[in-house]
């Protein structure tokens, strides 16, 4: 486990330390001590906290004003920790490059590392030997070189911080958009359907007001027919009340008058008594006849008052239903136009 106290050291203690511990215990000379799995492992953990403090750097309020401490400690931090790790690399391989390149390939090829781990883990390897030359004794001294290779290290991690945040930005959007689509085509499908319904009941009110409107049509037809039924049933008993009455006003000599002649007969004169008691029947049979035709007036009367009533009634009733039926519908209309807070 060599190389493994190496890192380790390199991220608790100073790079003299680290590089004590790597001669006192040699590089790559055993594979099965160095054990490349425990390194990627540690790698994961330090390449959490790289990730997390470009996240820091990137935030807008570091983009804004960049003096406050926490923005400073973000990229410090980085450089601190990612010098010691690359210091370590390079000292441990006794400023091998090829050795540096084997051993990083190793750790990298680690089942445990994939995603942000594995692309992180490259892209560390990549900096750090690509800054060490083909000379072992100037990579071994060379510490700008680690410099260098963290801060080009730093720059690619704040890009590609910066790339997906912004990308989860415009996919958080794309999303808000989606979703403020679909709730108002939710809306629009709810208001379509009200719409729908209230044409519906529009048709329907309308058939039912045209069928009340024919049924009041047919008992106004019946009303009328049934007043001049009673019209002209009066008027034949007041016609017969007054040829009654004209009967009984006429004397023997009129009635004579009226008669066809034909052979002369001895005119016959009417007793008294026998006159005034066709006069009486007479009169009597008139004011019965008239008081039938003023019953039956009266009857029909009361009657055609009735289904006059009855009819205005309905009328009423049916205004009603109709203005009541269009608040509702209104209403309804209105309520599906607000839109739904809950969407």
């Amino acid at each position: 486990m060599a190389f493994l106290a190496v890192l380790v050291l390199a991220l608790s203690a100073n790079s003299a330390t680290a590089i004590e511990v790597y001669r006192n215990n040699g590089f790559l000379s055993n594979s099965n001590s160095m054990r490349p799995d425990m390194v990627a492992h540690m790698l994961t953990k330090v390449a959490d906290e790289w990730k997390s403090q470009a996240h820091v750097f990137i935030m807008d309020s570091c983009k804004t004003s960049g003096s406050s401490a926490v923005c400073k400690d973000a990229p410090n931090a980085f450089a601190e920790t990612c010098s010691k790790v690359a210091g370590a690399i390079v000292q441990g391989s006794d400023g091998v490059l090829s050795a540096a390149k084997e051993y990083m390939g190793n750790v990298c090829g680690q089942k445990s590392l994939a995603g942000w781990h594995l692309s992180a883990c490259l892209a560390f390897s990549n900096a750090v030997t690509g800054k060490m030359s083909a000379s072992s004794e100037v990579n071994r001294g060379n510490t700008r070189a680690t410099a260098k290779a963290c801060a080009g290290l730093w720059s690619e991690f704040v890009n590609k911080q910066e790339k997906e945040e912004n990308e989860q930005k415009i996919a958080d959007q794309k999303a808000a958009e989606k979703m403020e689509a679909d709730a108002a085509a939710e809306a629009a499908k709810r208001a379509a359907a009200k719409a729908e319904e209230a044409r519906q009941e529009a048709e329907a009110e309308k058939q039912a007001k045209a069928q009340a409107d024919a049924e009041i049509a047919t008992a106004q037809q019946k009303a009328e027919e049934e007043k001049a039924k009673v019209q002209q049933e009066a008027e034949e008993k007041m016609n017969e009340a007054a040829k009654l009455e004209k009967k009984a006003e006429e004397t023997p000599e009129d009635e004579k008058l009226n008669e066809t002649p034909t052979v002369p007969v001895p005119p016959v004169e009417m007793p008294a008594d026998d006159q005034k008691e066709a006069l009486e029947k007479a009169a009597a049979e008139k004011a019965a006849a008239d008081a039938q035709a003023a019953e039956i007036l009266r009857v029909r009367a009361a009657n055609m008052k009735a289904a006059e009533d009855a009819l205005k009634a309905a009328e009423d009733a049916l205004k009603a239903k109709e203005a009541k039926e269009k608040a509702e519908a209104k209403a309804e209309a209105d309520a599906a136009l607000v839109p739904d807070p809950d969407m």
